[in-house]
């Protein structure tokens, strides 16, 4: 007595086997009777890359021609990557069982570039125009184009800049933090001054900044900045 495969139809199975010869599907148990398939599932089929017969599922060769089924291995990633924490997960999945963010998205945009303030800065007094000074600049020099130095502070960006000398003044910050202002020798006519004219800086001289100190350039308080110093 033979028992035929429910999953097949391989009839020649010897009795007492429990496994199809054919597709090594379970077979039934004798005396018991065969579950009826579920109508409402689709069957499961091999396409033959061959001859483009369907064939049962889990035959091995088609039916047709023959030939050698292989299974088609399922398309698409097996899983996707969270792009915030880096978990891998089911591609189903809309989003990371880990962290809880939206899965298949654009990447998080990296964070902002957070740069220190300034440490010194000048002010232009009549406009309220701040310039922070760069460290790691030295010396920053202030004047017109056309000098011998290309001007870090501009001039010409500010009012009455016509009283300015292309080289006029220069800023010396040391490493030990102190920041010096320093009269161009010979290059300016009009002259480099401290706090309301009460010193005037001599060709080559330098003076020593402390915090609220007013740069004047040129007479007429026309061209004035306030230095600050410290963390702002």
């Amino acid at each position: 007595m033979s028992i035929t495969c429910t999953k097949c139809g391989y009839e020649q199975n010897p009795d007492g086997a429990l496994k199809c010869l054919k597709c090594m599907g379970t077979l039934p148990v004798a005396g018991t009777t065969p579950a009826e398939p579920d109508p409402t599932k689709p069957k499961a089929t091999i396409k033959c890359s061959a001859c483009g017969v369907e064939n049962d599922a889990p035959a091995r060769h088609c039916g047709q021609c023959g030939a050698r089924l292989i299974p088609e291995q399922p398309s698409g990633p097996k899983t996707i990557k969270c792009e915030k924490c880096g978990a891998e997960n089911d591609p189903k999945f809309k989003f990371c069982n880990q962290c809880g963010a939206k899965l298949g998205g654009s990447p998080p945009p990296p964070p902002p570039l957070i740069t220190p303030a300034a440490k010194y800065k000048l002010v232009h007094k009549s406009t309220n125009t701040e310039i922070p000074l760069r460290e790691g600049k030295s010396p920053i020099y202030i004047g017109r184009p056309g000098g011998s130095n290309p001007p870090d502070i501009d001039a010409t960006r500010f009012p009455n800049s016509n009283i300015v000398s292309r080289d006029h003044a220069s800023l010396i910050i040391e490493p030990s933090g102190e920041v010096y202002l320093e009269d161009l020798k010979g290059a300016n006519a009009n002259g480099t001054y401290i706090n309301n004219y009460t010193k005037k800086l001599a060709s080559g001289e330098r003076q020593l900044l402390k915090d609220g100190d007013q740069i004047m350039l040129g007479i007429d308080d026309k061209v004035v900045f306030v230095f600050h110093k410290g963390r702002l």
